[in-house]
């Protein structure tokens, strides 16, 4: 055994003057009573030595200290092959008792590990230790070195590495093996126990969502120390309920041994997001030190860029970082990332990144309170992160080359509409004109690079343009696939998509005219007929203008301009109803081409649609024409049964109450084309007739159903049924407006899409100044009462940087 006591430091050109005097003066004076100038491990008082002369130390106390700590042997070099470690590491105390552990921790240099004073540092001090640490040496005569590994009191797991390029995972659990009286990086206590690592496999198991992410999730645990090259980080993806939380709590909370290695860091300072001050990314990365495992519950979704700086961690390159009132400190971080999202995390789709990145999908919606959740809980809290290390480190001695297998992240859900627009126009034609995308600025190119990576997409040349496709290769196929399966599905479902079921509770308010729909109410028997109804709504001497009272069944007859579409169900069986003709043609319930409005639903399964008419539509009052399952009552020629009411079928009820909304230009024209409109004699100057070869739908007046009858241009989802008045001379005054309903708690988006929509075709026909001004201030006094007006000012603002455009009308900012 080495005299520690009697140790002489080698004499070197640039050592640090005075270092043997302190090493041989610096005392334990714990007995005397008197307070030292620093409490060491043991809890000892501890006295620096000073100059004769002045009274001064020799150097800083930090410094000392640290000469302390290498007289007892708690700094200790790492071991690679050839003895060329360069990195120190100090063991561990706890903290509780003052008790020193078996872990050790990595430093990045002696001055920040032991707190010395910018203006008293010096890099003569960093080479003295890594030279006399070299010289410590076991019982045995072998170079005492902290093993990268782990161990159990009855094996240890680590990588050798011959030092000509390859490496192995040893196993050794013979107990003359020299090597296990090394100190080891993580010492865990305990034996190794097959059932505890059995337990914690199941768990892995079940809280994965396929075998890809049960492959990856196994290799977690040990990867800090089993990868035979650092390149591996860990992204485990769900929605929430999936026990990610207790899984990374059992590393840093419950398990002494991979507490002290483990460090929660925010991903996306690590990253280096646009939103974060130059502050915060350069503390970040500091918490690395020293750690070998560093969780993100929560991280935000990450684009290529961001995951591209994260790379450079992931393969421990050199990085900087600073601290407060501390100089840069360069480093190698040696911490397998930990991350947790629910967001997009995007990478590109080069072999490196995918063997960079182990992705896991995890089942969402465990309940907190069903058996399995529990005993999870229970098995992270009384056992840590034991079986986990265990099961991960069988695992990695049967699978040493530790390949992560492919799983899709990105939720299709999650898509945008551009996003949506794009993969419907592949599947559709096999390409997609990205500039034509109405949902994204053709020129935002990091907005098409980040679509491009996330769907699997390239930019190929077609005739004289520019298209994106799928890319042809393996990964790409994988990544889209998904996204086209939820879109198909989109496709398929919108045909049979069923109304709103009524709602629960009921509205107080139940009659439409509450809900800004003109209307008469007459009596009606329990066999849905209303004796004399119009008799009655034109006598002026009786007041229709409210449901008759101790009546069980009224008629609610619509006002000049508003109209009740009633969606009957399918006459045959198989065949859609009226609700599912709708949607199949013009989208879903909600959207622009369909918008929400004040529903019923009947006692047959039916639904009733309350709207109110664009100036200048006129509907007939008609009952299933062409054998379509859609009859109107409009303007005092019909009437239908009022919510509220109860006939011997059975009960009226409301499925939304949201505002009356004004008919939309799609359903016009696809009213138009299925003969319910009666449309006057169409002024010639006006109207554009239909070409003779034209496939789209016509009208009876003529007029191209989907085409605008000024412009003669096709109608987007966007700008259809916003038809210009051309008798006015600023358009901004004159575009129809259908705003989307917008009820208190709902999401922005509908007024986004519709605002932009608005402005886009502004931009594209070169509208002027007060055009486009007359327009925004009627988005403003347009939006549906329930949508907060500053929101609607920044959404506006949102969509006009979007459609490249600016106003004078002020918007004000919160």
């Amino acid at each position: 055994m080495q005299d520690m006591g009697a140790w002489q430091f080698e004499r070197r050109k640039g050592m640090p003057r005075s270092v043997q005097i302190v090493y041989d003066r610096i005392q334990d004076i714990t007995d005397t009573g008197e307070e030292g100038d620093f409490t060491d491990f043991d809890c000892r008082e501890i006295r620096i030595p000073v100059r004769a002369g002045d009274g001064k130390r020799y150097f800083a106390a930090g410094y000392a200290e640290a000469l302390w700590e290498f007289r007892h042997r708690r700094l200790v070099l790492e071991r690679l092959p050839g003895d060329r470690g360069t990195v120190l590491f100090r063991r561990d105390i706890d903290e509780m008792n003052g008790e020193p552990l078996d872990t050790w921790h990595a430093i990045g240099s002696i001055a920040d590990e032991y707190n010395v004073p910018r203006t008293e540092r010096s890099q003569a001090f960093e080479t003295l230790f890594q030279r006399e640490c070299r010289r410590l040496t076991t019982d045995e005569g072998v170079p005492l070195r902290v093993v990268h590994g782990i161990k159990f009191t009855d094996r240890a797991y680590w990588v050798d590495d011959d030092g000509r390029g390859r490496q192995n995972i040893i196993l050794t659990d013979d107990p003359a093996d020299p090597i296990l009286r090394m100190p080891f990086e993580l010492d865990m206590g305990q034996e190794f126990n097959p059932h505890l690592a059995d337990t914690a496999d199941g768990f892995i198991t079940w809280l994965c969502a396929d075998d890809a992410s049960r492959n990856n999730m196994r290799l977690l645990a040990a990867s800090p120390f089993l990868q035979k090259y650092k390149h591996l980080s860990f992204v485990l993806a769900g929605d929430g309920g999936n026990g990610k939380g207790v899984f990374f709590g059992a590393f840093s909370k419950h398990n002494d041994q991979t507490a002290r290695l483990s460090c929660t860091i925010d991903a996306e300072k690590l990253a280096g997001g646009s939103r974060l001050s130059g502050t915060s990314l350069e503390q970040e990365p500091a918490k690395l030190i020293g750690k070998l495992w560093a969780f993100d519950e929560d991280a935000s979704g990450l684009d290529q860029h961001q995951t591209d700086r994260l790379k450079r961690i992931s393969t421990g390159d050199r990085i900087d970082s600073r601290t407060l009132g501390r100089d840069v400190v360069s480093f190698n971080p040696r911490a397998t990332l930990c991350i947790a999202t629910n967001l997009d995390f995007v990478t590109n789709m080069d072999r490196s990144m995918r063997r960079r990145f182990a992705f896991v999908r995890l089942v969402d919606g465990r309940k907190p309170d069903e058996q399995k959740m529990v005993n999870f809980r229970i098995f992270c809290a009384t056992s840590g992160a034991a079986g986990f290390i265990m099961a991960s480190c069988r695992y990695w001695l049967e699978h040493p080359d530790g390949i992560v297998r492919d799983v899709q992240l990105n939720r299709a859900e999650h898509m945008s509409d551009a996003e949506e627009w794009v993969v419907a126009e592949i599947l559709q034609h096999g390409f997609a004109v990205n500039t034509q995308n109405p949902f994204l600025r053709g020129n935002d190119t990091h907005a098409v690079s980040r679509l491009k990576e996330k769907l699997g997409l390239e930019s190929v040349r077609r005739s004289d343009k520019w298209v994106l496709k799928v890319a042809n290769t393996a990964q790409a196929r994988t990544r889209f696939e998904p996204f086209a399966e939820w879109v198909k599905t989109r496709f398929e479902e919108d045909g049979n998509t069923t109304p709103p079921e009524p709602l629960d509770p009921q509205p107080s308010s139940l009659n439409p005219d509450e809900y800004g729909f003109h209307c008469d109410y007459t009596p009606a028997r329990p066999d849905k007929v209303a004796v004399n109804w119009k008799r009655t709504v034109e006598d002026p001497n009786v007041d229709t203008s409210r449901p008759p009272e101790d009546a069980r069944a009224w008629a609610c007859v619509p006002a000049d301009g508003y109209a009740v579409l009633d969606f009957d169900m399918a006459a045959h069986e198989g065949e859609p109803s009226g609700w599912a003709r709708m949607c199949t043609d013009l989208g879903d319930y909600g959207s622009l081409a369909f918008p929400r409005t004040y529903l019923t639903r009947t006692p047959s399964g039916g639904v009733h649609a309350y709207y109110r008419l664009p100036q200048g539509v006129v509907l007939k009052n008609a009952a299933h024409p062409q054998g379509m399952p859609i009859d109107i009552r409009t303007e005092r020629k019909g009437y239908v049964i009022a919510p509220g009411s109860v006939t011997d079928a059975g009960r009226y009820t409301v499925a939304d109450d949201a505002k009356v909304c004004e008919l939309s230009g799609p359903m016009v024209a696809w009213l138009t084309a299925h003969g319910y409109v009666d449309t006057p004699e169409p002024v010639p100057a006006a109207v554009s007739p239909a070409p003779q070869d034209s496939a789209l739908p016509v009208g009876p007046d003529g007029v191209i159903a989907g085409v605008d009858p000024v412009t003669g241009e096709i109608l987007t989802p966007f700008t259809r049924g916003y038809s210009d008045n051309p008798l006015s001379a600023n358009r901004g005054e004159a575009i129809r407006l259908n705003p989307p309903v917008q009820s208190p708690g709902m999401t922005h988006q509908p007024v986004l899409e519709w605002s932009y929509g608005l402005l886009q075709r502004a931009r594209e026909q070169a509208w002027t100044q007060p055009e486009v001004d007359a327009l925004v201030q009627r988005i403003l006094d347009n939006v549906r009462p329930g949508h907060d007006p500053q929101d609607t000012s920044l959404i506006v603002r949102g969509a006009l940087d979007k459609a490249g455009l600016s106003t004078t009308i002020p918007l004000p900012r919160r």
